[in-house]
């Protein structure tokens, strides 16, 4: 009910730019409290999503101005897309999430450790992207062709301390069901299917996969200062509803990339026949759900 709800919040406003000009103080000060969450958080990576967006234009866009729409996207990252995202956020966080929390938030992020925790986080995101996808390969292809799979084994350098930590820390951020969740819907999205028995061992995987990645990148104490993190009331209340945008992914992607498209368009760009589709298809797909 309340996914459906911030849903339909959602289609209301998708296509109004919120500014400051025209909102009040107090949406204007929430708004700040989420970009300064974001800045200090570093979930948006500019870094990470415009090589996302830049797959995409082979198809979005008309061919034969590749260098100038390759341009008018870094400058869409760079002037747009956290303004975007603000957008978004407020929309999921104003139910539940109030500027006291966000504010919590960010003083818990701007410690010392707060701020160690988020830089080894935001290094290990990358590096756990590679080892996720090396680690899978092998074992999705012998589900395919329904061989048996093999269990993934805790590297022998990681010390019982640290597997312990980390396995309170995989649960705190969403656990096995996260993963398997999202690896699904990018499956799903490219009109695939994932074999039951490969699904199964993810679940049963996907924690020593990611402690395996981890270790070396986040520290025990990154591990311990977030266990403190999540028994704060406020932190978690930011962080869930953070997690609603991860969780869906396709309703995160379809309003980025909705919003990007038309901002494309303002600025000169032209929709290919593929591009007017595939803006048809997620507009319909936020209109249905």
């Amino acid at each position: 009910m309340r996914t459906q709800v911030i849903i339909s919040r959602m289609l209301v406003t998708l296509l109004v730019i919120m500014t400051a000009a025209g909102a009040s103080a107090q949406s204007r000060s929430y708004r700040n409290a989420i970009r300064d969450y974001v800045a200090m958080n570093g979930q948006y990576s500019k870094e990470q999503q415009e090589p996302n967006l830049l797959n995409q234009n082979p198809n979005l866009f008309e061919s034969g101005s590749s260098k100038r729409i390759t341009q008018l996207t870094s400058r869409y990252i760079n002037e747009q897309y956290i303004e975007d995202m603000i957008d978004l956020m407020e929309i999921v966080f104003s139910d539940e999430v109030t500027e006291s929390d966000l504010r919590t938030a960010i003083s818990l992020l701007s410690t010392p450790e707060g701020k160690a925790m988020t830089e080894h986080n935001q290094a290990w995101s990358v590096k756990f992207e590679v080892d996720f996808s090396s680690e899978i390969q092998i074992p999705f292809s012998y589900a395919q062709a329904g061989r048996q799979l093999k269990p993934i084994y805790v590297s022998e350098d990681i010390p019982t301390k640290y597997a312990i930590n980390f396995e309170e820390y995989f649960d705190n951020i969403g656990g096995a069901d996260t993963y398997v969740h999202g690896f699904n819907q990018g499956v799903a999205l490219v009109g695939g299917e994932v074999p039951e028995s490969f699904q199964t061992w993810l679940e049963e995987n996907v924690c020593t996969i990611a402690m395996n990645s981890a270790y070396g990148t986040i520290t025990l104490s990154d591990l311990e200062y977030a266990s403190q993190l999540y028994r704060n009331p406020s932190y978690c209340k930011v962080y869930n509803a953070s997690m609603t945008l991860v969780n869906d992914m396709m309703m995160t992607g379809s309003f980025v990339l909705l919003r990007y498209i038309d901002w494309m368009q303002e600025h000169g760009a032209t929709l290919s026949d593929m591009g007017v589709q595939m803006m048809a298809v997620y507009s319909n797909y936020l209109e249905n759900l």
